[in-house]
């Protein structure tokens, strides 16, 4: 498998917890969350990257992974990236409020 990732320095691709204010236009693309839940750090699990898989990252902005994600019947926590035994790519890339 391949995930390619890539935005701009103007324009960077965004992967945020759909609770995040700060991005989305509207409609089906607006993030606002519930009035009263702010958005917690840990938000969502995040990507896992498995064996002979490609990574590539490139002017993105990752905000609010490394949660807690329920594993075949158990919870486990995993890190905002999950790299095992693959190729990964990353560059001029953020990760924001990380669990």
């Amino acid at each position: 498998a391949q995930l390619i990732v890539e935005g701009d320095s103007g324009n960077p691709a965004v992967l945020t917890g759909l609770g995040d204010a700060r991005y989305g236009l509207g409609g089906t693309y607006e993030t606002v969350g519930p009035v009263g839940n702010p958005l917690e750090p840990g938000a969502w699990a995040g990507i896992y990257n498995h064996v002979t898989s490609t990574l590539n990252f490139d002017n993105v902005v990752m905000a609010y992974a490394g949660g807690v994600a329920r594993l075949e019947g158990a919870y486990a926590p995993f890190n905002p990236i999950e790299i095992h035994q693959s190729t990964a790519r990353i560059a001029n890339s953020r990760f924001e409020f990380k669990g």
